[in-house]
């Protein structure tokens, strides 16, 4: 593994990691079973599409810039 790859890996940019890798990567740093789950959920997450909230809908928007326009008329 390449620095360059084991450091895109520390910054999250998991995409297309392969299970191989991440057992490879856990047994060179010697992770116990509980670490190798949180390295696996984390991968997860970090792999996993952006959510929107439910409440979120085009055009909602309650920034400063929209409330003080509204109270300048």
């Amino acid at each position: 593994m390449s620095v360059e790859y084991y450091t895109r890996l520390e910054r999250g940019n998991v995409g297309g990691v392969s299970p191989e890798v991440l057992d490879s990567l856990a047994a060179a740093l010697q992770l116990d079973d509980v670490e190798r789950a949180h390295l696996a959920a984390l991968v997860r997450a970090a792999a996993a599409p952006p959510t929107v909230p439910p409440n979120a809908t085009a055009g909602s928007c309650t920034c400063a810039t929209a409330s003080s326009r509204s109270s300048t008329r």
